[in-house]
């Protein structure tokens, strides 16, 4: 990802939670299994049942092999899912780049109103400031010898799969297509001997972060002028 396409980096969040956030840069980061086995009224929200998918196939495509008998004829995908992967613990942020924006239609993104479910605040981080929030993220992680990441990334923004189409591996940085109106950007980490939830705080980022309401912000365009 170039670091220069940089446009917004935003966290949102019930009004209660922005102190932390913004004095004390505090993640708070739930585990996959948390959210696989969240309830949503509306289920492709917060809540993803595929959640730490390992691998989705096409049954077209395989035959599998039980106990000497060879099952073919498969009606539906096949997922493979790694219990050890239900520990790993993510933060969810929405990040917009310059591509994002060219890639829309008008080149305008309007943000889904359904970002009012997670919260009535939204965190913003601009442009070249969301270097420096990658900065003390990395420097909190490196601090930490309880904490390592996985698939040799500490963060990334997430890959939208079609998932009737998609044939071949998954992994903690990648969806499925009905999850794209977020922009997910995900920070994945693991920690040694903790099943559930752990928080960072990466420092100070009253400098860098800005909070306005979720209601006003999906009310404006993004794009480029």
């Amino acid at each position: 990802m170039e670091r220069d396409k940089l446009v917004a980096l935003i966290k949102f969040m019930k009004e209660e939670h922005t102190k932390d956030f913004v004095e004390q840069g505090l993640l708070h980061m739930n585990t996959i299994k948390y959210f696989r086995e969240l309830e949503d009224i509306d289920p492709c929200l917060r809540g993803d049942e595929n959640e730490g998918l390992e691998a989705s196939l096409r049954p077209e495509h395989i035959t599998i092999e039980l106990n000497g008998r060879v099952l073919r004829d498969l009606k539906d995908k096949v997922d493979i899912r790694p219990v050890h992967q239900d520990e790993t613990k993510i933060y969810c942020m929405t990040l917009i780049t310059i591509d994002d924006i060219k890639k829309s239609e008008n080149s305008t993104i309007y943000l889904s109103e359904k970002f009012l479910n997670f919260g009535d605040k939204a965190a913003i981080i601009y442009g070249k400031d969301i270097n420096l929030f990658f900065e003390q993220l990395k420097k909190e992680i490196t601090r930490r010898e309880d904490l390592f990441t996985i698939e040799d990334s500490l963060s990334k923004k997430v890959d939208y799969l079609e998932r009737s189409e998609h044939h071949r591996n998954l992994g903690v940085f990648t969806k499925f297509i009905e999850y794209s109106w977020q922009y997910e950007y995900r920070i994945a980490l693991k920690k040694e001997n903790e099943p559930d939830y752990i928080q960072l705080r990466i420092g100070d980022l009253s400098q860098i972060v800005e909070v306005t309401d979720t209601a006003s912000l999906i009310k404006h365009p993004i794009k480029i002028n």
